[in-house]
């Protein structure tokens, strides 16, 4: 089953793809996560964080007051919430939340800004290491990439050759954190823990992006999707004009992967989410509230389900 998040509530939808109901309806969610012990977490713009623990069919609150952006659980089970311009922690399942205030340390932090009123930036996107369980990454929207390797007590800017617009940050398994960012100006790669960042735009027709997406059993295996403008020029004919791309080596290079589509979708895929029962099988979630899924990798797309409010985020159960 999916449960997917749009921009009026949370959506469960079977493996058929049939639309079993909705919850907290006129609520924007811009991420959905599961916590590895059976319970979904999500991030509600201006609403805060809430937990579901029947996959999605109801939720409640454990942090309220807050416009919630990101939400992501550690290695270690520690769980992060990103707001705009901050981060909370939780230790305790959710339960109790503290506000790292470690990052309004930062020297960058003053002039961190978001390109719409009320310019206030957003951590945006977290992702963790997967060589030192202290360590975690945050991108900010707009103000790049932050680190903490004490759990979110202090931290410092990594903005060496990186556009600092970053809307999705990952770290590919392995021994070294190697970090992929999508941003307003393409995609980035730092092969040294985001000491220093190199674009890696290789076969991309278009390069404004906002999803970006490992395959959890190859980390040679990349999804994005980037549309022909930014997000206020999606209302004309042709919308966001956009195409995925698929690389299956780190990043190095893109090929546009829209077999059974038209060459380019009015709607901007939001997100990606893999099947883990399912090598093969990727969602992809679009602002005109389609689900579209693909059984090959990506070679081949068919639409899953439709007519559902834009699409922010999407998760397998």
């Amino acid at each position: 089953m999916l449960v997917i998040g749009t921009e009026a509530g949370a959506y469960r939808i079977s493996d058929s793809g049939e639309q079993l109901g909705s919850a907290l309806d006129g609520m924007w969610f811009n991420e959905i996560t599961p916590d590895g012990s059976g319970r979904l977490l999500a991030s509600v713009r201006d609403n805060g964080v809430y937990v579901s623990t029947d996959d999605g069919e109801t939720w409640r609150s454990v942090l309220d007051n807050v416009d919630a952006w990101t939400v992501a659980v550690s290695p270690t089970g520690t769980l992060y919430a990103g707001i705009q311009k901050g981060l909370y922690q939780s230790t305790s399942g959710g339960e109790e939340w503290e506000e790292l205030t470690g990052l309004q340390d930062l020297p960058t932090f003053e002039n961190w800004g978001f390109p719409l009123a009320p310019h206030v930036a957003n951590v945006h996107s977290l992702a963790f290491s997967h060589k030192d369980s202290d360590t975690i990454y945050a991108g900010v929207e707009v103000g790049g990439v932050i680190a903490s390797s004490d759990r979110g007590k202090t931290w410092r800017d990594l903005r060496e050759g990186l556009h600092l617009d970053i809307h999705t940050l990952v770290s590919a398994p392995g021994n070294e954190d190697v970090l992929h960012a999508a941003t307003g100006r393409g995609m980035f790669r730092s092969l040294d823990a985001g000491e220093s960042w190199e674009a890696v735009n290789e076969g991309l027709e278009s390069i404004y992006m906002i999803p970006a997406m490992i395959h959890p059993k190859d980390p040679q295996v990349l999804f994005t999707a980037a549309s022909q403008g930014r997000p206020r020029y999606w209302r004309r004919e042709e919308g966001a004009d956009a195409t995925m791309y698929r690389s299956k080596n780190g990043g190095d290079s893109w090929e546009p992967i829209m077999g059974g589509l038209t060459d380019r979708t009015h709607g901007l895929v939001m997100g990606f989410a893999a099947d883990p029962d399912n090598d093969d099988t990727i969602y992809a979630g679009t602002s005109d509230g389609e689900v579209l899924v693909s059984r090959n990798l990506g070679d081949s797309w068919s639409t899953f389900t439709e007519g559902l409010p834009s699409i922010y985020c999407l998760t397998v159960v």
